[in-house]
């Protein structure tokens, strides 16, 4: 047979005996693990990944909803007592329309 590529027959792997693959980290002719063949894997997150694990974090570092306060305010706002400070609405939203 010819070369191909600098490749000779005889250095291709032999499919057909089971105790030598060519995957990294499996046992070779020899019966030992060729160091050279294992490789690490590495990762590393997004952007909006890091963003998420960060929301995420902070999110579980909140305290529980207080449901009393939510049952007052939902009674206040059915009964009409509940008056909103337009002022302070008002600002709020100035305020959060800057941050972007």
């Amino acid at each position: 047979m010819s070369e191909i590529n600098n490749i000779k027959p005889g250095n291709l792997p032999n499919t057909s005996n089971p105790s030598r693959t060519g995957v990294a980290g499996e046992k070779s002719s020899g019966g030992t693990v060729d160091a050279r063949a294992v490789s690490s894997d590495t990762f590393s997150l997004t952007d909006t990944a890091s963003q998420l694990q960060s929301l995420q974090k902070t999110i579980a570092a909140m305290p529980e909803t207080n449901q009393q306060r939510i049952a007052a305010l939902r009674e206040a706002i059915d009964n009409g007592d509940y008056q909103v400070d337009t002022e302070k609405l008002a600002q709020n939203m100035i305020d959060f329309e800057r941050q972007f």
